[in-house]
């Protein structure tokens, strides 16, 4: 491995999981949260490539990124998740 590469930790199909890359995200500190307001959330992730917007809204799409690999819940909204406390803006607790 070069100097400046960061190693991955593979799934048995050769990619790295959501789970794993949402991780090396936060540890990387590529991921901005840049409002929080009445439980709407916005944030930016820098990406390999480009800088990924993404966030929450209660009222209306929910979960979003604008990634072009969103199925479900990308690697981005992950990150973030593990880092707000969305239940707490949606009186679940």
């Amino acid at each position: 491995m070069s100097i400046g590469t960061t190693p991955t930790i593979a799934t048995s199909t050769g990619r790295e999981s959501a789970a794993l890359k949402a991780a090396r995200i936060l540890v990387e500190r590529r991921l901005t949260v840049t409002a929080l307001h009445r439980g709407r959330i916005t944030a930016r992730c820098r990406g390999d490539e480009q800088t990924y917007h993404l966030g929450y809204n209660p009222t209306g799409r929910g979960w979003w990124c604008h990634c072009a690999e969103m199925r479900g819940r990308c690697s981005h909204l992950l990150a973030l998740a593990a880092v707000v406390d969305v239940n707490q803006w949606e009186g679940k607790r």
